[in-house]
């Protein structure tokens, strides 16, 4: 189970509201210290590519994972889930969602967020969550894989 301040949850919320700006997907990385299961921060996908928003969905290249794979090691990091956002109340995953795991990882999270993360209260609120299986596939889970602190 991973876990995240209600403030830093909020705060990421506010951040993909931002970046999509009500008409385009965004995302993020939630990062914490290697070994750890605690989000300590988020990381706009945007800072590592700087144009993967520019379609109006995810589109994040792989000079983007290289800078990211950068990034978290020289700050002993390691990427505990993705995050991102759909335009509708859908949170089904697309083609390019199942297709493209942001991080190739077996096990990880990935978090679609509907309504471009527009009035996220109640926390969670028609949030789907996806584990990463390998291979393309994924499961849905049924319960958060997150806990607020």
């Amino acid at each position: 189970m991973i876990k995240v301040s209600i403030w830093l949850w909020f705060s990421l919320m506010r951040e993909l509201k931002r970046l999509g700006n009500n008409t385009r997907e965004s995302g993020a990385f939630l990062v914490g210290k290697k070994g750890s299961r605690k989000i300590s921060s988020y990381l706009p996908y945007t800072m590592f590519d700087p144009n993967c928003l520019d379609s109006g969905i995810v589109r994040f290249s792989s000079n983007g994972q290289v800078r990211l794979s950068k990034y978290c090691r020289e700050h002993n990091l390691t990427v505990l889930a993705d995050v991102h956002t759909h335009p509708g109340s859908s949170t089904q995953q697309s083609y390019a969602d199942k297709t493209h795991p942001m991080v190739n990882r077996k096990g990880h999270i990935a978090y679609i967020i509907p309504f471009y993360a527009k009035g996220m209260w109640p926390l969670f609120s028609g949030v789907s969550f996806y584990e990463y299986q390998g291979d393309f596939e994924w499961t849905k889970a049924m319960k958060p894989k997150i806990t607020l602190l």
